[in-house]
């Protein structure tokens, strides 16, 4: 589940999380403040609260320093329309976290100066970082330090490959602690997140229910019987 908050609503965002399998998707405005729960990813575009979510991030745009983050000038294309500091937008090395995406093409009208000691900088301009990602304070944060709708990338295939390869950094990769396609008939183990009471299945052909936790705080997940997606 993924929160995603824009002042003004981001149609290009709300399209491309909304693509996602197995992602449902929620959007909001500041002004309806930030749950205490019930969200795995807060997407913040363009806004930030005065103290952030204690979840995994993903702050775009962002509008003013913070306690994991500073914001410098915006660094924009010269009027004559040459690159500029928004120029060269280049990968840093192979991360898996850009698995298939080439920015290289891109477009950028201008970008915030934003520094993160934490993270590491995986699209870079001749100006400064344009992708920061890491873990800091128990919790995965990504940081696009520009407006989507100042660049061509909302219009490159690469934008949602970008944002299911964010995505899939974030979810968790233990969920199923044996491999994930199984015969038929083979019982999975599953270990769910900290906090978790109970697990809901729902099989290829019948209603969803709910598995109790055992005391190891994981389930069984048996009757898989019928081929499908459970």
């Amino acid at each position: 589940r993924i929160l995603l908050i824009s002042p003004d609503g981001n149609r290009f965002l709300e399209q491309a999380l909304g693509s996602l399998p197995g992602v449902q998707t929620v959007t909001s405005r500041p002004e309806a403040g930030i749950p205490a729960a019930g969200f795995d990813l807060i997407v913040l575009d363009g806004w930030l609260p005065e103290t952030l979510p204690d979840t995994d991030l993903l702050i775009i745009n962002p509008p003013n320093s913070t306690e994991l983050f500073t914001v410098g000038g915006t660094l924009e294309r010269p009027a004559d329309g040459s690159p500029g500091p928004a120029g060269n937008i280049r990968s840093t090395g192979a991360d898996p976290r850009l698995r298939f995406v080439d920015l290289s093409s891109v477009d950028l009208l201008r970008f915030r100066d934003v520094n993160a000691e934490w993270a590491d900088e995986l699209v870079v301009a001749d100006g400064g970082p344009l992708l920061l990602a890491g873990d800091t304070g128990g919790r995965q944060v990504a940081i696009l330090t520009f407006d989507v709708r100042d660049s061509t990338l909302v219009l490159d295939i690469a934008f949602p490959i970008l944002m299911a390869s964010l995505v899939n950094w974030y979810a968790p990769q233990d969920l199923v602690a044996t491999p994930f396609s199984r015969a038929v008939g083979d019982a999975v183990a599953i270990n769910p997140e900290p906090g978790a009471d109970a697990i809901r299945i729902t099989p290829p052909d019948g209603e969803p229910y709910t598995l109790a936790l055992d005391t190891a705080g994981g389930a069984v997940v048996s009757g898989t019987d019928t081929p499908g997606l459970y």
